[in-house]
């Protein structure tokens, strides 16, 4: 969000005016950094002098006492700039250099201080305009003159993602508004878990112009919506991982996780899903060692389970596959000794969903697909939150 709309971002660096407060001066450069709160420009005027121009502010300070060297300070700088120099606070307990928002009391960001920082920004420009130049300023400011909600709420493209019927917003008009107008009724207005999705769709509307722009590809509105979904399902899911939350069917269950495997064994999880939409069979699988350490993982929305397959291509001789569709493993033990008793160090067992949570993922993901998707020592960037979370818990085991 904080680069330019012109390089992909929501245009916030334009507006963010990010000061520094000093702490150590480390991080901080006398001339070209912002860090004087008091000037229009927050920036040093006074012509490089006796320091070299990359100097640091930390070469103002007296590091041992904690206080400026105003002497040299007053060398340094013009006489104005050397009083607010000399009467900036530093940190006494060597705490490091912080960027702060410039625009309100506390340091932090308001939509509200932005919003008026837009403001007066566009009032210089209008009166930069009055001034009777030959250049035509506005028609040069056109070329990126689009706004956030627009580009996020009401031009034709994401009219179209907000259209879907899957979207939580479907029969919504798509008026031009201002952002804060827009995020303000929808706060008033949308229920909690799914002002949750519109961000995150959000996010994506934001994502697929960048693609669209800078790469000529196009993603459309309906996987939009669905690949929103699954993020922030993944974005729950990681939470409550995070929280000890997993596992709420009844005590047995409560707190279940995934468990790496004993020793040298290989671990297989794999989940299967229909859509209805698609009118396919989703697939996913994720393979890890002992240590929780990701070897392989696999989406594919066809028919057939492709995880004993993908084992022996891979050559893995002491395997057990996990799944929760209980009725399945059974069928597996069951229908497929055969190949089970070629196997003598393959396991198949049953777990409940909390710990099969990312080939469940994997299956929502293959959706998104329409080839086979394999990973090695890898995930999908989407659910590697959980991933992670599963990692660490092992390490902690």
């Amino acid at each position: 969000m904080g680069l330019s709309k012109a390089e992909g971002g929501l245009g916030f660096r334009e507006l963010e005016r990010l000061v520094w407060r000093v702490g150590t001066g480390q991080n901080i450069k006398v001339w070209g950094d912002r860090w004087i709160p008091t000037l229009v420009s927050y920036c040093i005027q006074s012509p490089v002098a006796i320091l070299n121009s990359d100097a640091r502010v930390n070469e103002l300070i007296d590091g041992s006492r904690g206080i400026w060297k105003e002497k040299l300070v007053k060398e340094v700088l013009n006489e104005g700039e050397a009083m607010i120099v000399s009467n900036l606070p530093i940190s006494k307990s060597g705490l490091p250099d912080k960027q702060i928002w410039g625009y309100t009391k506390d340091g932090f960001f308001s939509v509200k201080s932005a919003y008026h920082l837009e403001v007066s920004r566009k009032r210089r420009e209008k009166g930069e305009r009055s001034k009777g130049h030959s250049f035509d300023w506005k028609k040069l400011w056109s070329l990126n003159d689009e706004s956030i909600a627009h580009a996020l709420w009401s031009c034709r493209g994401s009219m179209d993602v907000w259209a879907d019927k899957k979207s939580p917003l479907q029969k919504w008009p798509s008026n031009e508004v201002q952002f804060y107008e827009l995020w303000d009724r929808l706060l008033n207005m949308v229920a909690k878990e799914d002002l949750e999705l519109v961000a995150v769709v959000m996010r994506g509307v934001w994502f697929r112009r960048n693609a669209f722009i800078f790469e000529k590809k196009f993603t459309g509105p309906g996987t939009i919506v669905e690949q929103a979904a699954i993020s922030l399902e993944n974005f729950q899911i990681s939470q409550s991982v995070k929280n000890g939350g997993m596992g709420s069917n009844g005590g047995g269950r409560r707190g279940c996780r995934w468990k790496a495997p004993v020793g040298e064994c290989i671990k297989v999880n794999w989940d299967a899903g229909m859509s209805k939409k698609y009118g396919r069979v989703g697939i996913g699988v994720v393979v890890r060692d002992g240590k929780g350490e990701m070897l392989v993982s696999l989406c594919c929305s066809k028919e057939g389970c492709c995880s004993p397959v993908l084992c022996a291509e891979l050559n893995f001789e002491n395997v057990i596959f996990e799944g929760d569709a209980l009725v399945v493993v059974k069928a597996v033990n069951k229908n497929m000794k055969g190949v089970l008793k070629n196997r003598k160090r393959w396991k198949v067992q049953h777990v409940f969903r909390e710990c099969n949570q990312v080939a469940h993922l994997l299956v929502k993901t293959s959706f998104s697909f329409i080839e086979e998707q394999i990973w090695m020592e890898c995930c999908p960037p989407e659910i590697q939150s959980v991933v992670t979370k599963e990692y660490l818990y092992t390490a902690d085991s």
